[in-house]
């Protein structure tokens, strides 16, 4: 079957879109709605003349994070007031925060499309249920386990990292030495912390050598996945025998 799904831009907008769809002669449509709009969806559902369509409802508030300015902009706003004291300040960003940004979503990560291991069932049975009411399509299982997400996710940080690994002090200063014997070196991902939607904090150990000598560092990099970037964000170094190197740890 072919099938094409889109947002609609809002749930007050899904009876017109359904009966329009229905009008022009679409025999199979299905619904998928946050968790909030279960009523409404069953309010639809039991309408004689959508008896054929799906409706479905997500077991969260919403697929993704989504970015509210208006709710950042007041947050901003509210820490400019001085007649309200910093406690209270953080308790009203967090009341807001939480009603605006819901604390699980069904795609954990949207760049990585990690989905929330609690979900997991439930996509698997979204899927069924799409193949089922459509026939069959043609799809990848998306069911695989948190320890497989997260090689994927390591291995695209990987790939950021070791295209850019070469371009840091530590390498560039023994490069600069001309030594012809090389002593081999290595650089391994040794710790990786998630900050925002896209990016995250990576911990790498080094090591070069040219003949007799070797410099072993740690490097903290800023990981972009959304652009695919990386910033040498700070460095210690942990031993280092080379005579003509002198470099201090950056922090």
């Amino acid at each position: 079957a072919s099938f094409y799904g889109w947002g609609a831009g809002g749930f007050e907008k899904i009876d017109r879109i359904v009966q329009f769809l229905k009008e022009i002669g679409y025999k199979k449509i299905m619904v998928i709605a946050d968790n909030d709009k279960e009523d409404k969806c069953k309010e639809l559902e039991i309408k004689d003349e959508y008896k054929d369509y799906k409706f479905i409802v997500i077991p969260c508030k919403d697929i993704k994070k989504k970015y509210n300015k208006y709710m950042e902009q007041a947050c901003k706003e509210i820490k400019k007031i001085e007649t309200i004291d910093e406690q209270t300040k953080k308790t009203i960003e967090k009341i807001m925060k939480d009603i605006f940004y819901p604390s699980t979503y069904l795609i954990e990560d949207i760049k990585s499309t990690r989905i929330s291991e609690k979900y997991l069932e439930f996509v698997d049975n979204l899927i069924d249920a799409v193949d089922s009411y459509f026939g069959h399509v043609s799809y990848s299982r998306v069911s695989i386990s948190k320890d497989e997400q997260e090689l994927i996710l390591k291995s695209k940080i990987e790939e950021i990292i070791y295209n850019n690994l070469d371009e840091n002090p530590i390498t560039t200063a023994i490069n600069k030495l001309e030594i012809d014997e090389d002593g081999g070196g290595f650089g391994e991902i040794i710790d990786y912390k998630y900050i925002d939607e896209y990016t995250y904090k990576v911990l790498v150990e080094i090591e070069e050598g040219r003949g007799d000598s070797s410099i072993n560092a740690t490097l903290e990099y800023i990981v972009n996945l959304n652009n695919k970037n990386c910033n040498l964000n700070n460095y210690v170094i942990n031993k280092n025998t080379f005579k003509n190197i002198n470099l201090n740890d950056k922090g």
